[in-house]
């Protein structure tokens, strides 16, 4: 059983334009009391000058995760075995390093 989400960028961007299948996802997250990671890579990916209270909205819910020198090694690693982006091997580390499912799209 997963014990948390993490978010990608696509998740991120996905609740901004409103859809409905990330927001029932982080919906029934918060009612169950299940842990909303945001790694910091994606945060600095998505955000944006011009973006305000919505966004901190957005983000309420959420812990963002600092890279740390163990995700920053994982994701470095990984990048030797797969082709991803710098981000998307930090979501995929973090995840990992918690055992939860990473979300996205």
């Amino acid at each position: 059983m997963t014990r948390g989400i993490t978010l990608d960028t696509g998740a991120l961007i996905a609740l901004e334009r409103g859809a409905k299948r990330m927001r029932v996802q982080i919906k029934m997250a918060s009612e169950t009391g299940t842990r909303i990671t945001v790694p910091a890579p994606v945060l600095i990916e998505w955000w944006r000058a011009g973006f305000g209270r919505r966004h901190e909205d957005i983000l309420a819910p959420m812990h963002i995760e600092p890279t740390t020198a163990r995700i920053a090694k994982a994701a470095g690693a990984a990048l030797t075995t797969i082709h991803a982006s710098v981000v998307d091997a930090a979501v995929m580390a973090s995840a990992a390093l918690r055992g939860e499912a990473a979300a996205r799209v």
